[in-house]
């Protein structure tokens, strides 16, 4: 019956969470993945290439990493300070990521590469407004199930996708604060479990306190969120965690809040959460700075 008046349920996980994105319309760039949600298009040939090069440096973190130029930055800084040390590093970064998928990959993905530091860079799409990423991967890990060509397994994702939409009146985060805090705790000591020198890093911004940005209603925000007092809070537990494991902090949001405000706003694009080119320059030298506090160069040059 279903088949005859035409049902049928397929919704992309990008789409889920952010209501407006149709991941099938820019399959150039990005590909459904069971595990991820979405992915580049060329992931899995960028981690073959990877495997063969062992980057000593990794940069991990959402479109502010995948898209920004800050790791190039420093790379190539460091480079010319250390010609013969041959270092190699990667940028695995992918845009609308939160600390969900940044968990999953580094523990699958990164850390098998095995990178001497990698940089942890997440406090955006953790706060945004969504169904919650863990239980869009539960729904949409139907796809893989040969059940989920009966159209009776469509409406029944269908229904739990309806459920989600109504518990999100109330839950509204993709990442709860605590889940947020919990997979940065799990990711310092898994990269310190596989040998590895993990730096948090808070997200910068040029958002203010108590002014209201409507262009994020209501597609990331409610009505009656403060984005920049949210954003402190998720800011808050990354520094919490860098206390409670003793993980390295380079807290790029409290150095940026530090320079004149019309400096600061000069760095950020008009949505106050990404950097043009001036920013990522600025990042890169926060970066080193951080670099030379925590010693980290040292590690990244042993048996260069």
């Amino acid at each position: 019956m279903l088949r005859l008046v035409g049902f049928s349920y397929e919704e992309s996980p990008v789409k889920l969470e952010f209501g407006f994105i149709d991941l099938d319309a820019s399959e150039t760039v990005y590909t459904k993945d069971d595990e991820l949600l979405w992915v580049p298009s060329d992931y899995e040939s960028k981690l073959r290439t990877l495997e063969e090069e062992r980057p000593a440096l990794v940069f991990s973190g959402d479109s502010c990493t995948q898209f920004g130029k800050y790791g190039d930055l420093l790379a190539e800084q460091l480079q010319r300070e250390y010609p013969d040390a041959g270092l190699r590093h990667a940028n695995m970064g992918v845009g609308a990521w939160s600390t969900y998928q940044g968990r999953h990959q580094l523990e699958n993905h990164v850390l098998p590469l095995s990178p001497r530091v990698v940089t942890i860079y997440f406090g955006w799409n953790d706060h945004w407004r969504g169904l919650g990423d863990e239980a869009v991967a539960r729904a949409t890990r139907w796809r893989t199930s040969p059940f989920y060509r009966l159209r009776w397994a469509q409406l029944l994702t269908r229904g739990y996708i309806s459920l989600l939409n109504f518990r999100a009146r109330d839950m509204r985060r993709r990442v709860p604060i605590e889940e947020f805090e919990e997979n940065l705790r799990e990711m310092v000591l898994a990269t310190r479990r596989a040998g590895a020198f993990p730096m948090l890093l808070t997200a910068p911004t040029s958002y203010r306190q108590g002014k209201t940005y409507d262009f994020l209603v209501p597609h990331f925000l409610a009505p009656d969120d403060d984005v920049a007092q949210l954003h402190a809070e998720y800011a808050d537990r990354v520094r919490s965690v860098a206390t409670e494991t003793g993980a390295a902090l380079c807290d790029l949001l409290e150095r940026f809040d530090a320079l004149p405000a019309r400096r600061r706003a000069s760095y950020f694009t008009g949505d106050g959460v990404h950097l043009k080119p001036s920013g990522d320059a600025q990042i890169a030298r926060f970066l080193r700075h951080c670099f030379e506090e925590h010693e980290v160069v040292p590690l990244l040059l042993e048996n260069q």
